[in-house]
């Protein structure tokens, strides 16, 4: 949990821009912008865009799974890394009150894919 709100923190302060960041740590999100998709369990799938807001003083990552249907899921917990051109995230969700064991996807570039609600 301390990493997540780590990684949040530093995703609110994002410049537009990377390259015009006087702060070279930034530079290694810039790779997650644009749209992902995986398939997280059979036949159900999650497409993830990634884009800077707010004049690039945050980092905006939206989901829909299944087209915006999202089963009863209220809350969700992951953790994600950035390897050979692929984002490697676990995941658990919050439904009906209990968590579900930990499911790992992993994301490709997905240029045509959409996020729908």
């Amino acid at each position: 949990m301390k990493h997540l709100l780590l990684i949040l923190l530093l995703l609110s302060v994002i410049p537009a821009n990377a390259q015009d960041t006087t702060n070279e740590k930034l530079l290694a999100l810039a790779p997650f912008i644009g749209t992902w998709k995986a398939e997280v369990a059979e036949n159900n799938y999650d497409v993830s865009h990634y884009d800077w807001i707010l004049g690039g003083k945050a980092l905006r990552i939206m989901h829909s799974v299944n087209d915006g249907n999202m089963g009863g899921i209220t809350e969700t917990r992951s953790g994600y890394e950035m390897k050979d051109s692929e984002v490697h995230v676990w995941s658990q969700f919050l439904k009906n009150g209990e968590w579900t064991e930990k499911a790992n996807s992993t994301y490709t570039k997905a240029a045509d894919a959409e996020v729908r609600f």
